[in-house]
């Protein structure tokens, strides 16, 4: 047997025995507490979105968000495709809300937050065509109640946790990524937090829906143990990319 192929075997196998221990120890940890210890954390959600339809999807994210009992005051929301600078805007729901100088796509938030020196925070970053359900809070609290963790064990479609290292590769390459096309953005899926462990190791497929009455039909996908719906764009085939709601 290849020594590199028995290594890595026995590292899949410790992976998935300390997933498995993990898992039983977090059935233990009451929500109230993991939410405390979250909140001690200071775990703010990043969301990125564009000018172009924002006004469409934030009754549905940001609205959702707050339902699950998530702090407004700890959600960003990042609106790309303007022109100048930055400037703070109101968007309702008592969160923070940035119009950006720059289009980045999936890395819009990220993008904003080391030009807006807010690195020190506990981001959490995720896409607006996201939804949350009403058990977001507790879920991902207890999720991330030892260790930061991306949604999904295959693409995540770059939503997860963006711990220290994330953030200083992202800074270190961030003319790369400012401004960045779909098509870069999809052939990099996950390129920041690739090396952190997942919430999911499933994905339930709820089929095709036009979820924003846009006409543009969406494939939505259920990531159960974060407690989120990705109402996602593409299958990652490049003719279907869709940049719009």
């Amino acid at each position: 047997m290849d020594k590199q192929y028995y290594l890595e075997s026995i590292k899949l196998l410790w992976k998935g025995a300390v997933r498995k221990v993990e898992l039983s120890l977090l059935k233990l940890v009451p929500s109230k507490l993991a939410k405390w210890v979250l909140q001690r954390r200071g775990m703010v959600v990043g969301i990125t979105s564009n000018r172009n339809f924002y006004e469409t999807t934030v009754p549905v994210c940001v609205k959702s968000l707050i339902e699950s009992g998530f702090p407004p005051q700890q959600i960003y929301f990042f609106i790309g495709g303007y022109d100048a600078r930055y400037e703070k805007v109101d968007i309702g729901f008592g969160v923070n809300a940035y119009k950006c100088p720059h289009n980045s796509i999936d890395f819009t938030a990220l993008v904003s937050i080391i030009e807006l020196e807010l690195t020190e925070k506990y981001w959490f970053l995720v896409h607006d065509t996201v939804e949350f359900e009403k058990q977001f809070y507790d879920l991902i609290a207890k999720a991330l109640f030892f260790r930061k963790k991306k949604v999904y064990s295959g693409p995540s479609m770059n939503i997860g946790c963006y711990d220290e290292s994330a953030i200083e590769r992202a800074s270190r390459e961030l003319l790369t990524i400012k401004n960045s096309s779909k098509a870069w953005g999809v052939k990099t899926e996950d390129r920041y937090i690739r090396h952190l462990p997942p919430i999911c190791t499933n994905v339930l497929e709820l089929g095709v829906s036009d979820v924003y009455g846009s006409g543009v039909l969406r494939h939505v996908e259920h990531y159960k143990r974060a407690g989120l719906i990705k109402n996602k764009a593409n299958k990652n085939i490049a003719e279907n990319f869709i940049t719009d709601v």
